[in-house]
């Protein structure tokens, strides 16, 4: 899904804007928002097709409030995942 998608490897690293690319290496924070957010999507559905907008989705983790201030260095998983997991949930319609 996320080949055919386009997006490969670039999944879980973070998305510059200014620079129109993904850069840097895998984020733990992202890779939880996004396999976890899928992984409902196909818990409440086995057979549902992925997002058709899962690039813009993935994309627009990187700049989105809940995210951004519950991931990155200095923020423990006991503080991020209660909020990361949800948001993924919300996010790719798995919630």
């Amino acid at each position: 899904m996320l080949n055919e998608s386009g997006l490969a490897d670039d999944a879980f690293r973070k998305y510059d804007e200014g620079k129109g690319k993904f850069l840097g290496s895998f984020s733990i924070s992202g890779y939880e928002a996004i396999s976890l957010g899928l992984g409902a999507r196909f818990t409440v559905d086995s057979n549902a097709p992925p997002p058709a907008n899962l690039t813009d989705i993935v994309k627009g983790l990187w700049t989105n409030a809940t995210y951004l201030g519950s991931s990155g260095s200095g923020v423990r998983a006991s503080q991020r995942i209660p909020r990361i997991v949800p948001l993924g949930r919300e996010l790719l319609g798995g919630a």
